[in-house]
């Protein structure tokens, strides 16, 4: 998220002061505006999502999920113990795994750094 709003930010910024009525939502540009910072920021956002995925951060959009697996709460309760036993044994794999390159705390620091950077950017684009 960090990484998506320092692509956002600033193109937003710099777009509202080129676009005329981009700041207000009551227009097609200001639209147009938000959609094209969302872009921006998604590009700036895939590597990191990458390196989620590809380190077992977070799942991909390909993740296959078990059927059932949205039930009633009845149903979530009753399997608790399976999906804790479950967690804890894919915890332990994780661990028995080499750790990730670069390390996690390497990564998020990163990411501020990043989201710093993209709102001193758009710093400058503010009024004046």
């Amino acid at each position: 998220m960090n990484l998506l709003m320092a692509g956002m930010v600033p193109t937003v910024m710099a777009l509202r002061r080129q676009i005329a009525s981009g700041a207000d939502p009551m227009t097609p540009f200001f639209w147009f505006v938000m959609s094209i910072g969302l872009v921006v920021g998604f590009v700036i956002a895939y590597p990191i999502n990458w390196w989620l995925v590809a380190n077992h951060l977070k799942h991909g959009m390909m993740t296959v999920r078990r059927a059932g697996m949205f039930g009633t709460m009845q149903d979530h309760a009753a399997d608790a113990g399976a999906r804790h036993a479950r967690y804890v044994a894919h915890a332990a794999t994780m661990e028995a795994e080499s750790a990730p390159r670069p390390p996690v705390l390497v990564v998020a620091l990163l990411s501020f750094a990043a989201l710093a950077a993209g709102l001193a950017t758009a710093s400058l684009f503010g009024p004046k």
